[in-house]
């Protein structure tokens, strides 16, 4: 990619020159530790192994395949979410998302 003043950059270099200066990855594995060491991620994994439990114990005899599972997990996350009562506070979840993207935003302008 040329270093060419008022040269117009396509949005595909821009990406690449990020991703071959790890860029990319350190943020891929901030956002990951900041999940991880948070209480809301550990309420949301929580919430996810329970769902599955229920979902399992519903028909332990015929298993989804692990296609079906995913999906059904991720709609019964969906419907919890919906209905206000995913077993963590509302606010708290909407808390996480908000500071994760706000530390997105900072490590993005800083690339």
């Amino acid at each position: 990619m040329s270093n060419l003043i008022g040269a117009a950059i396509r949005p595909e270099d821009l990406v690449e020159q990020v991703k071959q200066r790890g860029a990319f990855d350190r943020m891929r594995k901030q956002l990951l530790a900041d999940f991880q060491e948070h209480e809301e991620g550990h309420l949301l994994l929580e919430q996810v192994d329970r769902v599955a439990r229920e979902l399992y114990n519903q028909s332990p005899h015929a298993p989804l395949s692990r296609a079906q599972f995913h999906r059904a997990v991720l709609d019964r996350l969906k419907q919890y979410v919906a209905a206000g009562s995913s077993g963590t506070r509302p606010s708290a979840t909407f808390s996480t998302r908000a500071t994760i993207r706000q530390k997105y935003e900072r490590r993005r302008r800083t690339v």
